[in-house]
């Protein structure tokens, strides 16, 4: 685990106690924040990250919290989800009949989503889950609420799925030939998705259409992180590319001289941040037009990484 105080000019590495991956890193405050990860790893900081304690014996891939106190885990195992409603002082388990969980989303403490090989809504907070059949085979990748109404999902089957009742029906409003495995809202209005086969898909409607984009920039994009409805980026294998038109065409613009890029993050519209192997971070000023790299003192791979404010961040990795 890594730590800035200064909005990422240094980094310190701090002691978690184990010598397993952590996968994900989610603050509730500027002081309070998760990290997760395998076997059996989630580490609670109330300090801001100075410090890290454990605050469960599962660990897993993903978790959200809906405030300080209600959050959900999605374990490496199959079949069953965690809940905490005290902050992650303690967790419990919630059964689930599916193999394979990607992606959480909630918003409020009662109503939520689950998806993977199925997609799943809780209006309980969680106490029951009840599945939706869609006729579609393929794993959800990510799931997106851009308000309490309308959600999108994407899959590996080429599909972008919208609901505007909160979940209550979905509908396709986009099919192609890529697999999507990330989307992202600016606002309500501006999305973007992003897969496989050069493809970038665009609404300015609020999703009623979608606009492929074909791009010999990248071939697979697996992260996206748009700051405004027309700057954007996009991580592929060790490269960062920009969009500076919402998606339509996109230019390479960094290379990680060390491996594979794993996550990036974006303070404000000019400040952000990428991780990856080898210890790997590079510090954008300028809206991506130069990156330096940063110091990290590690050699094991970074990520993910987070700020819970301008100045205090956390990355963490294997």
């Amino acid at each position: 685990i890594l730590k800035t105080s200064n909005g990422g000019a240094t980094w310190s590495t701090l002691l978690s106690g184990t010598t397993s991956s952590i996968n994900s890193v989610y603050f509730t405050d500027t002081i309070t924040g998760f990290t997760v990860g395998n076997s059996g790893i989630i580490l609670k900081t109330t300090d801001g990250g100075l410090t890290f304690d454990w605050s469960n014996n599962e660990g897993g891939n993903s978790i959200f919290f809906v405030n300080s106190l209600f959050g959900f885990l999605i374990p490496e195992a199959s079949g069953k989800l965690f809940k905490t409603v005290d902050g992650g002082e303690s967790w419990t388990t919630i059964s689930i009949t599916s193999w394979d969980l990607n992606t959480i989303w909630f918003i409020s403490p009662e109503i939520g989503f689950v998806a993977g090989d199925k997609i799943y809504k809780t209006i309980d907070g969680g106490e029951t889950w009840n599945a939706f059949t869609l006729g579609v085979w393929s794993d959800f990748n990510k799931i997106f609420f851009v308000n309490s109404s309308v959600g999108y999902l994407v899959n590996e089957a080429n599909e972008i799925l919208k609901t505007i009742d909160c979940g209550k029906s979905w509908f396709y409003v986009k099919g192609g030939t890529c697999d999507l495995y990330d989307v992202f809202f600016v606002d309500s209005y501006h999305g973007y998705a992003t897969g496989s086969h050069h493809i970038t898909k665009v609404t300015e409607d609020g999703g009623n259409t979608w606009k492929s984009y074909y791009s010999e920039s990248f071939d697979w994009g697996h992260s996206l992180f748009f700051t405004s409805p027309s700057i954007g980026y996009v991580l592929e294998n060790k490269f960062v590319f920009k969009t500076e038109d919402g998606g339509k065409t996109w230019q390479y613009i960094y290379m990680s001289g060390q491996g594979r890029l794993y996550g990036f993050y974006f303070i404000d519209e000019y400040t952000g941040f990428t991780v990856g192997e080898i210890g790997f971070m590079a510090k954008t000023t300028d809206q991506g037009l130069t990156w330096t790299q940063v110091a990290t003192g590690t050699s094991e791979n970074l990520s993910s990484i987070s700020f819970s404010d301008a100045s205090n961040g956390i990355a963490v990795g294997v």
